[in-house]
């Protein structure tokens, strides 16, 4: 029997447990909301391409959060924004950057974390002249592409 059959045969198996209720909610999550990238490391990140000055893109979902990439040039910016629906937590990952929250500003390099709850306004400017500004963004619920900015 090959790889898919078996694979395909498991996923049956487990549905039909499911639709009769023999699975618990952690069986359920096993099967159905498996993350496929369990580790990021920087090393993975490659560099903006000359003509972008910034990118964004997920990394990875699973279950009731999903984690992206945002990556800003040295001269590009996040403009202002806020989540009505996602609690976002941003974790630098290299280079340096400032966080404009509400009104406060922060200072963040990599390692650092800002929590921004929704409805939280927030924008990023990268804080160095010669590094581009990566970070990941872990949203709760997933992220499905809608923002209200408020400044452009």
């Amino acid at each position: 029997m090959n790889l898919n059959r078996t694979v395909s045969l498991a996923v049956l198996l487990a549905a039909s447990l499911l639709i009769t209720g023999c699975l618990t909610p952690r069986q359920e999550a096993q099967v159905f909301r498996q993350p496929t990238n369990r580790v990021f490391t920087s090393d993975a990140l490659s560099p903006l391409p000359a003509d972008l000055n910034s990118a964004f893109a997920e990394f990875d979902c699973g279950g009731s959060q999903n984690i992206c990439i945002l990556q800003l040039a040295k001269d590009a910016e996040l403009s202002k924004r806020f989540h009505k629906r996602h609690d976002l937590t941003l974790l630098a990952v290299s280079g340096n950057a400032i966080v404009k929250v509400e009104e406060a500003r922060y200072f963040i390099k990599p390692g650092m974390a800002v929590m921004l709850p929704r409805y939280t306004a927030y924008a990023i400017m990268p804080n160095e002249t010669d590094t581009e500004f990566d970070a990941l963004m872990i949203f709760s619920p997933p992220y499905e592409g809608k923002d209200v900015v408020l400044e452009k």
